[in-house]
């Protein structure tokens, strides 16, 4: 997702700064994925947090630039300007294609797994032929 954004949207000259939460979303996730090397965001949530805030803090202190930038996005996302056209953010986008570069590089080392999506075919069935 990050990627496809990043290359759709971010690499003009002039850009919707709108679009940098779009590629920095997936990124913060990862980036919290694999410092927690967990799914769970709490003891009652199952998944990654949602609020950009929680994300924000997997920016590093030796970051601080990339940091303030994301929250002067987020602080116009709430004025209402996040729709508007200007030139790009090179701090954004030099951080965004480093961690782009880096979680290509991990995910290439990973092991392949195949798994059937057959039980969960048969979950489904099972529910939509339940008339309770």
């Amino acid at each position: 997702m990050a990627q496809r954004n990043y290359r759709d949207y971010l690499r003009g000259e002039t850009v919707r700064i709108k679009k940098y939460l779009y590629v920095l979303r997936p990124l913060l996730a990862l980036r919290w994925l694999e410092i927690k090397k967990s799914i769970a965001y709490d003891r009652s949530r199952i998944a990654v947090p949602v609020p950009f805030a929680v994300l924000l803090n997997k920016i590093s202190s030796d970051e601080t630039m990339v940091y303030e930038a994301v929250c002067s996005l987020l602080e116009r996302k709430q004025k209402g300007c996040e729709l508007d056209l200007e030139s790009r953010l090179p701090v954004l986008n030099d951080f965004i294609e480093r961690e782009l570069f880096r979680f290509a590089e991990t995910a290439s080392g990973l092991k392949k797994i195949s798994a059937s999506v057959e039980p969960l075919n048969e979950l489904f069935r099972e529910i939509v032929g339940n008339d309770g």
